[in-house]
C-alpha cells in the first residue's frame, strides 16, 4: 500500500485501517502515520484519500495528544488551496472530534 501508485488501492487499504482496525492493532503505527503525513500534506493527492488520512491520524492523535496539533496545523495549510466541499466538510468533523476530551 505505501508504494502503490494507483489511489484506489491506497484509499481502499486507507478505509480498512480507520474503519475496521483499531489503532492499538497496529504493531507499527508511526509507518501509517508518515504515510498519512505525506499523502495529506500532498496537493496533487485525492480529497477521498486524504479523508481517510485525517480519520487515522485523528484516532492517533486522541492516544498522542502532541499529533492533534500538527494534524490542525496540515488541515489550515491545505485548506488555502483545497476546495472540494468533501475535504471541507471532513475537516471540520475532525476539528469537533478532536475538541472532545
Amino acid at each position: 500500500m505505501l508504494h502503490s501508485k494507483i489511489d484506489g488501492v491506497k484509499r481502499n487499504f486507507l478505509k480498512i485501517f480507520a474503519e475496521f482496525i483499531p489503532i492499538a492493532d497496529i504493531g507499527d503505527p508511526g509507518l501509517l502515520l508518515d504515510a498519512c503525513f505525506r499523502w495529506l500534506t500532498n496537493p496533487a493527492e485525492n480529497p477521498a484519500l486524504c479523508y481517510y488520512c485525517m480519520d487515522i491520524i485523528a484516532k492517533m492523535a486522541k492516544k498522542e495528544p502532541d499529533l492533534r496539533y500538527e494534524l490542525e496545523a496540515v488541515i489550515e495549510i491545505r485548506l488555502q488551496y483545497d476546495k472540494s466541499p468533501s475535504f471541507r466538510n471532513k475537516a471540520e468533523k475532525i476539528a469537533k472530534f478532536l475538541a472532545q476530551k
